[in-house]
């Protein structure tokens, strides 16, 4: 398996998972691809998204991919500029789970913007709302949950919080290599043992995604096609 596939089969298994990643990543191409391979498991797709983050991210898609996407997604936007409303961890949860309650069949939600919500509200703000995120399962038992974070802005014990509640952990990083700059995506945790803490480079050109096995298997090379 490629690494997206692996961390496709293991967030059907687990949850919730999370996806960090730094700016430079092409982030939005992995969480689309990793949505248009999941899609036909669930029969709801949410997108959670904090201090309007679904915008830049849509943005980008149709941007880069030349056509709108995911226009099957339900946006459930929280704490909007739009709107400027203000909510506290557990007021967000409740609206959530009232929600995620009423759903049926098997249900994916994706959450965006949690670094913005650190960034407008604190870190212990993020800390107070993040494990009531991952405890939303309770109002669906056909929940899974995937978050999306920027970690190089978060203190370590943030990330190691973030890290300790999540059972999948896709790390998405740049690294320099012999003067050039590389895309590399690490398999921290999954329900895959043996590939964990595995890394692959990878190349986003155009629709498709190159992956190619770090250091000690370089004839196992993937690609994604659109």
């Amino acid at each position: 398996m490629n690494p997206l596939q692996i961390f496709v089969e293991s967030s059907k298994k687990l949850t919730p998972s999370l996806i960090e990643y730094e700016v430079g990543t092409e982030v939005e191409m992995i969480v689309y691809r990793y949505l248009e391979d999941v899609r036909s498991y669930y029969d709801d797709v949410l997108m959670v998204s904090f201090v309007d983050a679904h915008v830049a991210f849509l943005e980008y898609l149709k941007r880069v991919l030349r056509r709108d996407v995911l226009r099957d997604v339900e946006v459930i936007s929280l704490l909007s500029k739009k709107f400027k409303d203000s909510e506290s961890a557990p007021l967000i949860a409740g609206r959530l789970g009232s929600i995620i309650e009423g759903k049926r069949g098997k249900i994916l939600a994706v959450f965006l913007g949690l670094d913005f919500y650190s960034i407008v509200f604190s870190e212990k703000s993020l800390l107070e709302l993040f494990p009531r995120i991952v405890n939303l399962t309770r109002y669906n038992r056909n929940l899974n949950i995937v978050s999306v974070f920027n970690g190089a802005i978060f203190s370590s014990s943030v990330s190691q919080m973030l890290y300790t509640f999540s059972l999948n952990v896709m790390k998405l990083s740049i690294e320099r290599t012999d003067g050039d700059f590389k895309r590399v995506l690490t398999i921290i945790r999954s329900a895959f043992p043996e590939y964990n803490l595995r890394r692959w480079h990878y190349d986003v050109i155009g629709d498709n995604i190159n992956f190619m096995f770090d250091r000690s298997s370089n004839s196992n090379h993937f690609k994604l096609h659109p």
